[in-house]
C-alpha cells in the first residue's frame, strides 16, 4: 500500500520554520536587549551625574525602542551620525550602529593635544559601584575618573605610592601625555588584588574622539603644547 507522506513533510518543514524563526528572533531580542544594556551602562559612565543615570534607567523601562533613540539622541557623537542613527527605522540596526560606532570606532584621547590614550571598548568596571566614579584627594579636590584596563601614550611622574588611595590594596601612579605632558590621571597595581594593574582617567583630561590613523605631528607643534616652566 502507498502512503503518501507530502503533506505531512510539509506540516513538519512548516513547523520547523515557524520555531527556527521564533527562537532566531528569541535571539536576536535578547542580543539585542544586552548590546542596549552595553550602551546604557557606557552612557552612565561617560554621563555619570545622578539625573543622567534615573533618565536612563526610565528609559530602559519603557521599551528598547524608546531607549534606543533616546541614546542615538545623546550618544557623543559627530551630529551627522545622530541624523544618521534617528533615521533608522529599525531598532535592531540602530542599536547595533551605535555599538559599531562606540566600542569599534571611537578612542579615549588627550583633550589638549588628542593624542589616543585609550579605546571606548577598554573602559571596564573595577567596582560595584560602576567605571565613572568621583573622588576626593588629601587637598579637597574633586576627581571624577573613568577606569580602563589599558592606556598608551603616558609617562610615569613620580613613584608609586599606596597612601591615600581611592582603591584599597592599590598603589597609585600619576601619568601624563608623552605629547603634552598634561596630568591624564593614575595607573593602580597591586599584588594581591585582581586585576593586577589597572588606569584611572580624569574626566576633565580625556575626551571621546572618532578613530582615525594618527597623524605625524611637526615639532613645531610638538613644542608649543609642551608647558613653558619645561622649556626653560
Amino acid at each position: 500500500m502507498h502512503i503518501d507522506y507530502t503533506p505531512i513533510v510539509r506540516i513538519f518543514d512548516l513547523k520547523t520554520i515557524i520555531f527556527v524563526t521564533y527562537v532566531r528572533w528569541v535571539i536576536s531580542t535578547f542580543s539585542t536587549e544586552k548590546k542596549a544594556r552595553t550602551l546604557l551602562n557606557f552612557m552612565c559612565s561617560w554621563s555619570p551625574s545622578p539625573e543622567t543615570k534615573v533618565k536612563l534607567e526610565e528609559t530602559y523601562n519603557k521599551g528598547l525602542t524608546e531607549l534606543s533613540f533616546f541614546l542615538a539622541a545623546n550618544i557623543p557623537v559627530e551630529i551627522d551620525t545622530k541624523l544618521a542613527l534617528l533615521q533608522e527605522n529599525s531598532v535592531d540596526r540602530r542599536i547595533d550602529m551605535m555599538v559599531e560606532k562606540l566600542f569599534k570606532k571611537m578612542d579615549i584621547a588627550c583633550v589638549r593635544c588628542h593624542t589616543t590614550i585609550a579605546r571606548a571598548e577598554d573602559i571596564f568596571s573595577v567596582t560595584a559601584e560602576g567605571n565613572s566614579r568621583h573622588f576626593v584627594n588629601n587637598y579637597g579636590f574633586v576627581h571624577e575618573i573613568i577606569t580602563t584596563t589599558e592606556a598608551q601614550h603616558y609617562a610615569f611622574r613620580g613613584p608609586p605610592d599606596a597612601s591615600f588611595s581611592w582603591f584599597e590594596g592599590y598603589k597609585w601612579q600619576i601619568i601624563e601625555c608623552t605629547m603634552c605632558l598634561d596630568h591624564l590621571g593614575w595607573e593602580y597595581t597591586s599584588k594581591k588584588y585582581e586585576p593586577k594593574s589597572f588606569f584611572g582617567l580624569t574626566r576633565r583630561s580625556v575626551a571621546l574622539r572618532e578613530r582615525k590613523d594618527d597623524q605625524p605631528i611637526s615639532t613645531e607643534e610638538q613644542l608649543s603644547l609642551v608647558p613653558d616652566d619645561v622649556l626653560n
